[in-house]
């Protein structure tokens, strides 16, 4: 086992003798952090595709205007939809 993987298994147990709150409470924070959530996509990352995928915005002109030049890849719907929920459409 290198360095890097049994300091990863420290934590990883760590992580599992939490309680349940607090497995949430952390995982909450990595899902809100984009610079932790871009790595966890880039590790998730085996294989997607790369053609293009129509999308169908609704709602508002003025929101779907906003949203729609955000919207280029898969990968930008997650933060886009974050943003509308939490007030910032335009990112």
């Amino acid at each position: 086992m290198t360095g890097h993987q049994a300091t990863a298994e420290v934590f990883l147990t760590a992580f599992r003798a939490l309680s349940r709150r607090e497995q949430e409470d952390i995982l909450g924070r990595i899902a809100r952090d984009r610079k932790l959530r871009r790595v966890l996509e880039d590790l998730s990352d085996r294989g997607h595709t790369r053609n293009p995928v129509p999308g169908i915005l609704i709602g508002p002109a003025d929101l779907r205007a906003a949203i729609a030049p955000r919207l280029r890849q898969l990968t930008d719907f997650h933060d886009v939809v974050l943003d509308v929920i939490f007030g910032n459409p335009t990112g």
